[in-house]
């Protein structure tokens, strides 16, 4: 949009606007080229940050997919070792001890009868005093793994409490229920925060199947599949454009304010010189200007303000250019007056 069309729309007739002077349009083309230069800027800046966003996003995706497979061989090293070998390795201390208790029953059982013997071959029949035997003890079973039968004990605690051990604690299950029933609480509120109150559209036996699949915690599952750090980023990035766009219609806002004043300004002068012309011309003796009429006072005044030269103290060339300047305007006024303005 020109300036001309501008003005059109801020109400200026066309003659007034072809009436003024590059003096008077240079203001309004200052700001229109202003504000022009800076709408093409902040168009290439956003596409620029477009352009980066989209990378950015199509490496956080390639990262992340790699960052899940490492992750899912971990963690399926981890379930490995602690499904099988742990177990294994118990497995083999157990038979272990087993082996041991047979081998000392078994020696016990060979003295037994090898007494028996050499009392059998001195006295000619068997002693009475031959050794009893007694299989040896076994091994306690540890405490920190629990009973094969699921059942267990309490003992005393470090404070003097009860503490359960070994096989199947109630106390334990609750209070693993009641996380559980939390977790998947505030899994829920968080879903519903970042998606507009939407509810999870999952069952929360399928989530909680689906995590134990890929060995992960319900809470860092349903963080991954619902992409709730990208939902963050999101959110943050469309109240950061909120916020850019407020400062974009303020800063508008304000060019617009600078091209009403610039234009209230150029109508106040218009007026009154009009306001002038018609009293100087006028029936009203007290505001007629008499013919001939000296302008000594209205050029005494300008000169105290500021507003023109002195003229006893121009040169002759700042003096042509003074007079140059005053036939155009009286001209551009003629003009005007002679278009109805």
């Amino acid at each position: 949009m020109t300036v001309q069309e501008i003005l059109l729309q801020s109400g200026f007739t066309k003659e007034q606007i072809d009436a003024l002077t590059k003096e008077q349009l240079k203001p309004f083309e200052t700001l229109l080229t202003e504000s022009t230069n800076a709408r093409v800027k902040a168009e290439a800046d956003m596409k620029a940050a477009q352009d980066a966003v989209a990378k950015a996003e199509a490496d956080r995706k390639a990262a992340a997919d790699a960052l899940d497979r490492v992750q899912l061989e971990g963690r399926s090293n981890v379930d490995f070792y602690e499904s099988k070998i742990v177990p294994g390795l118990t497995g083999w201390q157990n038979e272990k001890n087993d082996l041991a208790s047979k081998l000392a029953n078994a020696e016990a059982m060979a003295a037994f009868y090898r007494t028996q013997n050499e009392k059998a071959r001195e006295s000619g029949f068997v002693g009475t005093d031959a050794p009893t035997f007694t299989p040896p003890a076994a091994p306690p079973p540890d405490p920190k793994q629990p009973a094969r039968d699921g059942s267990g004990r309490y003992v005393p605690g470090s404070s003097g409490s009860p503490v359960f051990e070994g096989g199947f604690d109630p106390e334990a299950f609750k209070r693993e229920a009641a996380d559980a029933t939390i977790e998947l609480e505030n899994l829920r509120w968080k879903y519903g925060q970042l998606y507009g109150g939407a509810p999870m559209p999952m069952a929360p036996s399928a989530l909680i199947q689906q995590a134990n699949a890929q060995k992960m915690s319900v809470s860092d599952y349903a963080a991954k599949i619902f992409n709730f750090a990208g939902k963050e980023q999101e959110i943050a990035a469309t109240n950061a454009k909120a916020h850019d766009d407020k400062i974009a219609a303020d800063a508008v806002a304000a060019k617009a304010s600078e091209y009403e004043a610039e234009i209230k300004k150029i109508r106040d002068e218009y007026a009154a010189k009009e306001r002038q012309r018609i009293e100087g011309g006028g029936n009203n003796p007290d505001l007629r200007t008499p013919p001939g009429a000296a302008k000594f006072t209205d050029v005494r005044k300008a000169v105290a303000e500021g507003t023109r030269p002195d003229p006893l103290k121009m040169t002759d060339a700042e003096r042509r250019v003074a007079t140059r300047r005053q036939i155009h305007s009286e001209v551009s006024e003629r003009e005007l007056q002679g278009a109805g303005v």
